[in-house]
């Protein structure tokens, strides 16, 4: 007998004739955030935020794309949003940067430090953009680096000292290092006196640099500036070795095995961070084994599998487009959308892409979500099949409301495409993300304009079964120390549903922090347990340290607990709530 649904606490009503919730989920109805104000236009940039002291409250950061209409400056905004008061958002504004918009953070790039602090880097210059020496409509990064102290219950903007990149950036990724330092990289113009009024989407020097903020044990201080190389000859340092180019929110991975990869359509190329080949140069090594197609608009995501005291990377590649780039509405050619999903396992150069069950539907701008279970959510996006992305598209249509889709290869073998809908269309500019409970958030987008500010949340099966929980575990304020013998462990103790029931997996899952169909990063790492004492009601389990750094970069992640279940003819992976614990770090 199936144990009593769990419901969620507000939700669309279940009518007769529905699909069951546990079996495909629910979808909540949209919530209006209506505290934010009609000068901004859609939310296109989330964060889930750590808790404060003593508090298990689930937090969302939010920011938005200003309305362009080169009057409504004003500072940086953004707003906190929690799933147990849907309807409520708190301003958090930065008063100190300029009010011409001249730093805001729109098209910026984010990312955790170990402690918790967001970190939000460049952005879209308005007042160039709309009175600079280009002309009105080029788009203009800047220099800024802010942070996000998140650490009090109305999270605040950390003014001091005022950091600045060495080059103007919009459209860059931030990825937590090994260290936790933050490595910006990505896209951006005016990046030398002469590329002042460089083409949009052209080879300019700021894709060939990055800038890297160094973790200092509570700040981070000014960052560096590298330039970029491909490798050439092993050993010798070339001046004139060929600048690598990473584009616009390049899709950067930190590899357990030291590399940070570069995943696009054309070439995956790999950096070694660990011992850099040239001072002051990084040099790139390129693996002449592409995806099966070009990846702009789409996704990736990364899980690591424990392999005795190590562990194997995957990272799935999902959908996108031929042509554009990762910031466009609009694919080159039109229709040129692709439902293919690549996967490489334990890459290193000359590791090749295969092939990993289509998705049903061919989408990019969508978002992919990694679910407590481990299991791949994407949702949201479209065809392109209209060839425009403006406000004034058609409203919801077959063709442009896409369903949301599961992949767990735990379970099933193919991508199943869930026949309840979100009642909001999600596509360029939408974010969606993992919230503590285990169920995802979705926000924002371009379209339609009754979408900018709403919120609807889903509810995967699992939330609707009886599920395990973690009685105690290492709490934040200490963190939980690397292992790197690989043997160090430390306890948690869980509750599972029944006697017959076993711990199928304890991992680990970064909170996100997500814009432009990308989860800057995302990583749900798996790690080796053992039953230590206990009976079902109350079991002990010793479970790994990660290694290192570059298993599971320092900083916050949630805690989930993965529950076997068996039921008559099936069996059910079912995972516990996420709870708050910090990894590594000072």
């Amino acid at each position: 007998m199936r144990p009593p649904s769990r419901q969620p606490s507000s939700r669309s009503p279940h009518q007769l004739g529905d699909p069951p919730p546990e079996w495909y989920g629910q979808w909540t109805l949209p919530f209006t955030l209506s505290g934010i104000p009609s000068t901004n236009a859609e939310i296109a940039h989330a964060a889930v935020l750590p808790p404060p002291a003593n508090s298990n409250d689930a937090r969302v950061f939010f920011m938005c794309r200003k309305r362009e209409d080169c009057l409504n400056f004003g500072p940086v905004e953004g707003w906190v949003w929690k799933p147990n008061r849907p309807g409520n958002v708190v301003l958090v504004a930065d008063l100190t940067t300029p009010a011409d918009a001249s730093q805001d953070a729109f098209c910026s790039g984010h990312g955790f430090t170990p402690d918790g602090r967001l970190v939000v880097a460049g952005g879209l210059n308005y007042q160039k953009r709309c009175f600079g020496p280009c002309g009105q409509g080029r788009p203009w990064g800047h220099l800024a680096i802010r942070q996000l102290d998140s650490s009090q219950a109305t999270p605040v903007w950390v003014t001091a000292p005022a950091l600045q990149m060495n080059r103007e950036r919009w459209y860059p990724t931030v990825l937590t290092l090994d260290d936790g330092d933050s490595f910006i990289a990505g896209h951006g113009t005016q990046a030398e006196p002469d590329f002042q009024c460089a083409p949009f989407y052209g080879n300019e020097a700021i894709h060939q640099t990055w800038d890297r903020a160094a973790w200092a044990g509570g700040a981070i201080t000014a960052p560096l500036l590298t330039v970029s190389r491909a490798r050439g000859v092993p050993g010798v340092c070339d001046p004139a070795a060929t600048l690598v180019s990473v584009g616009d929110y390049p899709r950067l991975h930190l590899l357990s095995n030291g590399y940070i990869l570069f995943a696009n359509g054309l070439i995956t190329q790999f950096l070694n961070i660990q011992t850099p080949a040239c001072p002051g140069e990084e040099r790139w090594e390129t693996s002449q084994i592409p995806l099966t197609s070009v990846r702009h608009g789409g996704s990736t995501v990364h899980i690591l599998y424990p392999s005795g005291a190590d562990h194997i990377d995957v990272i799935y590649a999902i959908g996108g487009t031929d042509g554009g780039d990762d910031t466009t509405c609009v694919p080159s050619p039109p229709g040129a959308v692709h439902a293919s999903v690549d996967k490489i396992l334990s890459p290193l150069p000359g590791v090749a892409w295969v092939s990993a069950p289509a998705l049903n539907q061919a989408r990019f701008n969508h978002n992919s979500v990694l679910l407590l279970d481990g299991s791949i959510f994407v949702n949201g996006g479209s065809s392109g099949v209209d060839g425009t992305c403006l406000d004034v598209a058609p409203p919801l249509n077959p063709e442009r409301l896409r369903p949301a889709e599961l992949f767990s290869g735990a379970w099933t073998s193919s991508w199943v495409e869930l026949p309840v809908l979100e009642p909001a269309h999600r596509r360029y500019h939408s974010v969606g993300g993992l919230l503590p409970d285990g169920r995802v958030f979705s926000a924002g987008g371009n379209y339609p304009e009754a979408s900018h500010h709403s919120v609807c949340i889903y509810s995967p099966p699992y939330y609707f079964f009886a599920r395990p929980e973690i009685l105690a575990y290492p709490q934040p304020a200490t963190p939980i120390p690397y292992g790197p013998l690989g043997t160090e462990t430390f306890d948690i103790t869980v509750s599972l549903t029944a006697p017959s029931n076993t711990v199928k997996r304890v991992a680990l899952v970064r909170n996100g922090s997500i814009t432009h169909a990308w989860d800057m990063n995302q990583r749900y790492v798996v790690l080796n347990h053992l039953v230590f004492s206990g009976d079902w009601s109350s079991l002990t389990l010793n479970v790994s340290r990660p290694k290192g750094g570059f298993v599971a970069p320092p900083g916050y992640y949630l805690l989930t607990v993965v529950e076997e279940t068996a039921y008559p003819g099936e069996m059910k992976l079912v995972p516990s709530e996420g709870v708050w614990v910090r990894v590594g770090g000072a």
